[in-house]
């Protein structure tokens, strides 16, 4: 988090999001083998930043196969991983997509411009409508005032 660029940092939580979020495993691109792609995404992005990246990146399945044998130079891993690498950004589309319909940019006008103002206007008609009236209601029904207040005090 303090030495990875923005693009790494999101990756990251996509990779803990894809880990823990049930609309993920709820999706038509969603596979249980793509999480290690996931992972090397990551991977890439730290070789790219670092500098080595110069004269040809890796890929994913280069990435992986430091830690996964079999991934290498097998033409069935390098069609998984482009098949994940679609299934990845198609879940990203869609996650996307999930959070513009819950309208965040509204949500936030409506919090930091609209609610504010009708706060405001309730906090002035407490203090300068009901607070009033609730003290002249009670000094015209004094008695009545008293009698709740005897009750209150047993």
């Amino acid at each position: 988090m303090i030495y990875g660029s923005k693009k790494l940092y999101r990756q990251y939580l996509f990779f803990r999001e894809f880990s823990t979020n049930p609309l993920i495993r709820q999706c038509k691109y969603y596979s249980d083998t793509i999480g290690i792609y996931v992972m090397a995404n990551i991977l890439t992005t730290i070789r790219k930043e670092v500098g080595l990246s110069i004269f040809g990146g890796i890929q994913a399945n280069e990435a992986l196969g430091f830690f996964v044998n079999d991934l290498v130079h097998n033409p069935i891993a390098k069609r998984n991983a482009a098949d994940a690498k679609f299934r990845i950004r198609m879940i990203n589309l869609e996650m996307g997509l999930i959070h513009q319909i819950k309208f965040p940019f509204l949500s936030r006008v409506y919090i930091a411009f609209i609610k504010p103002i009708f706060g405001g206007i309730s906090i002035c008609v407490k203090f300068f409508v009901l607070i009033p009236l609730g003290r002249f209601i009670m000094k015209a029904f004094s008695k009545f005032a008293a009698k709740l207040d005897n009750e209150k005090n047993k």
